[in-house]
């Protein structure tokens, strides 16, 4: 998962996505329309469940702040700027 930060809202529904608002990012689900526009599933916390998916969005929404592949797997990591929840849910954003 990549915390993202919204740098663009969408135009035609606007409010799924909020300008400066971060959201998570799955990585794994990224692809590619026929026009080559990419789009990833975003959530609103950093665990993938249905329960917090917002849905696909244009990854042009969105700038990377932080890949969090390996924070949300270990508390502290060298390369975490302490911006991450840990699994345990003690970390918040800051």
């Amino acid at each position: 998962m990549k915390l993202v930060r919204c740098i663009e809202e969408k135009t035609k529904f606007p409010g799924q996505i909020s300008m400066g608002t971060r959201y998570w990012m799955d990585e794994d689900s990224i692809w590619k329309d026929s026009d080559g526009d990419e789009y990833a599933t975003v959530y609103t916390y950093h665990i993938p469940s249905e329960k917090y998916k917002l849905g696909q969005f244009k990854t042009s929404h969105f700038e990377i702040e932080h890949n969090c592949k390996q924070c949300i797997y270990s508390s502290y990591p060298e390369n975490c700027k302490r911006i991450c929840m840990t699994v345990a849910g003690k970390e918040k954003l800051v």
